[in-house]
């Protein structure tokens, strides 16, 4: 990567950005499997009971 092309507090900004973005995603995402997780594991607790 050339860090030395862009102006540096720019290139930083847009970084700063990214990493932002990225993280709220990623926990967005996480959070996401774990409550499928969590709602897949009582589906299969309830299955087992039944039979």
């Amino acid at each position: 990567m050339q860090a030395g092309r862009l102006n540096n507090s720019e290139q930083a900004r847009r970084v700063k950005k990214r990493e932002h973005v990225s993280k709220r995603i990623y926990k967005g995402i996480k959070r996401l499997h774990v409550r499928k997780q969590k709602r897949r594991k009582r589906y299969k607790e309830k299955s087992y009971t039944n039979k």
